[in-house]
């Protein structure tokens, strides 16, 4: 709007005195103004003595009019610059009371002060009209008589009241430009004028009086950033549904930011995509409830975000639906809009007006949780691809999620992940048993049920413990359970190894001899496996022998009862 604003200042700067602002319904012509006058006013002075807003909504005659020019009346120059302007317009003036002024030699304040006795006894009342600050008590009549060189911003001309003509208005407009010295702004929209002939007799006046026009007719990032600054609370959010939605009623994008600012402080310590999210739909829903038009409203709005992905609403935009709806899906498509937690407590505040602190932040509270635990599993499967597809010092980078992880609880949704984490951990040294501790704690009663299954696989001791504990099984461990679980998946534990090496030949001579299903598999594959372990010190490797010695000895105990026993020990063991 930089054009705009440059052609403005030359009217301000230059002899015309009259000029026109139109656009279309909502587009912000008034807010454009004031965020003009106001940058204006902080930059570069401007010259009139006072400003004057006036809205013409309602306004039945010229006195109103009047009225409101001096009820609004803001200066713009120093009190000193007041009161000379003053002591001149009263040395100039030439009224019926102007015989009265010449009675009086103080300043100009003074003057006006003094003036008031009598000017209440010709006008029988008194009333004040802020022509600046320091000046007051004057009536109506005479306050109009010292209104020169202001700017005077008159609105809504289209929604005067009946009982004021067009022709007295803009003769009240030319009456302040051209004797007056004003500078007047007209704001409005030819498009919405009730009465024809008013538009009529407008434009009969128009080139005699107006002296220059400008078409307001913005973008919706235009008016989005007229009212949204980027520090501002769901900036981004907001600023994606204006655009997608075409929304150029800068009334509706200051009703966005109404509500966002309402929720603002629910926000403060959570992820930015809990955020989003709210602001997102927010945004929508405000759109929806307080735009005039065709489209959905906010809970049909609710019911086609409900359920699925958004590509379901793509589904909208089929030739049977009206065009309203299949402009909103559209829209919605290309914010990938889905139902959110947040939908209900939004609609809530739009019909009652006030947040339910209680539901927005609960709803808050859950979301964040599954916002982290997405966060944290997509760290978990980056930390994994780079154990699998590096071969840099990088540990600490994968432990540094993987602990991370285990802090908030992911990997529970998925056991197995949790197991994983915690051997890999420990595997180099890692205290773990705090994460083993905390997750026995929370799920007590899944694991009561069942729900992780038997302990047989659990590597980790304190965790096996935790589990049999709970679930108060008396876990008696047998050679033919253990040989069984290493045969068939070639893992062990330390627990497992712990057992065996604890077992006799004799033991293993009577497991043997009790033939129990797949012997040979469980021989080889189970306790046979130990023979590629690769003890880490002396001391272990004389216990794992030992363990061997044991078996092979309950093995040639077997042999010794019959020659076909002997064949099978010297075949299928190398015995």
């Amino acid at each position: 709007m930089e054009h705009i604003e440059r052609t403005l200042d030359t009217f301000l700067l230059s002899q015309s005195s009259v000029i026109v602002i139109k656009g279309g319904w909502g587009v912000g012509k008034t807010f454009f103004w004031e965020s003009y006058l106001s940058k204006r006013k902080r930059t570069n002075p401007i010259t009139q003595t006072a400003y004057c807003y006036v809205s013409l909504f309602g306004k039945g005659s010229v006195e109103q009019v009047r009225s409101g020019i001096l009820a609004s009346a803001v200066r713009l120059v120093t009190d000193e610059e007041v009161e000379r302007r003053l002591e001149s317009a009263l040395e100039k003036n030439d009224s019926v009371y102007g015989g009265l002024i010449k009675k009086y030699s103080a300043s100009a304040e003074t003057k006006a002060r003094n003036l008031m006795p009598s000017i209440n006894r010709w006008f029988g009342r008194v009333k004040e009209a802020p022509l600046i600050n320091r000046i007051s008590g004057l009536v109506d009549k005479t306050g109009y008589g010292f209104v020169e060189d202001y700017l005077i911003c008159f609105d809504d001309i289209e929604r005067k009241g009946k009982g004021l003509s067009i022709r007295e208005f803009m003769g009240l407009v030319d009456e302040l430009a051209k004797r007056k010295k004003c500078k007047v702004i007209l704001i409005f929209n030819e498009q919405s004028f009730d009465d024809e002939a008013d538009l009529k007799q407008f434009n009969s006046y128009r080139e005699k009086i107006v002296d220059m026009e400008l078409l307001y007719d913005p973008s919706p990032l235009a008016n989005f950033n007229l009212v949204f600054g980027e520090s501002d609370f769901g900036f981004l959010a907001a600023k994606k549904v204006v655009e997608s939605f075409n929304i150029v009623n800068v009334r509706v994008i200051k009703k966005i930011k109404q509500v966002l600012d309402a929720h603002l402080n629910f926000f403060n310590a959570y992820d930015q995509k809990v955020s989003y999210e709210f602001c997102l739909h927010a945004a929508v829903l405000a759109w929806a409830h307080y735009s005039v038009g065709s489209h959905p409203s906010c809970y049909e709005i609710k019911k086609y975000m409900s359920g699925g992905s958004w590509i379901n609403l793509l589904t909208l935009s089929s030739e049977s639906n009206s065009e309203e709806l299949k402009a909103f899906a559209l829209s919605a498509g290309e914010l990938e809009l889905t139902g959110s937690i947040f939908d209900g407590p939004i609609i809530n505040y739009l019909d009652c007006g006030y947040c339910d602190d209680d539901v927005i932040k609960d709803c808050i509270t859950k979301l964040q949780h599954t916002v982290v635990r997405r966060r944290m599993s997509a760290e978990w499967d980056n930390a994994w691809n780079l154990y699998r597809n590096s071969f840099e010092n990088d540990y600490e980078n994968i432990a540094g999620v993987l602990r991370s992880a285990l802090d908030e609880g992911i990997p529970e949704s998925n056991y197995g992940d949790f197991l994983t984490a915690i051997d890999f951990l420990t595997e180099f040294g890692e205290d773990v048993d705090h994460w083993v501790d905390a997750f026995i704690e929370k799920n007590q009663e899944e694991i009561q049920a069942g729900g992780f299954g038997n302990s047989y696989d659990v590597k980790n001791l304190r965790l096996k413990s935790g589990l049999r504990e709970i679930v108060g099984v008396q876990y008696v461990q047998t050679i033919d359970e253990t040989v069984q679980r290493i045969s068939n998946g070639g893992n062990w534990d330390a627990e497992d190894l712990e057992f065996l090496i604890k077992q006799t030949s004799e033991d293993f001579y009577q497991w043997m001899k009790s033939n129990p299903k797949n012997l040979n598999q469980k021989i080889r594959k189970g306790l046979f496996l130990f023979r590629n372990y690769k003890p880490v010190t002396d001391a272990q490797r004389l216990v794992v022998n030992k363990f061997l010695d044991a078996v092979v000895s309950a093995l040639n105990k077997i042999s010794l009862e019959s020659p076909l026993n002997a064949k099978r020990i010297k075949d299928l063991y190398s015995i």
